[in-house]
């Protein structure tokens, strides 16, 4: 259970760090 709770947090970090990066780039264009 250890092991699908640790790479749950990862995987969801990662869409927000892209969706974060993509948003920042285009406002900064």
């Amino acid at each position: 259970m250890q092991e699908t709770h640790g790479q749950s947090p990862p995987s969801h970090s990662t869409l927000i760090s892209a969706d974060l990066y993509s948003s920042g780039f285009h406002r900064s264009h």
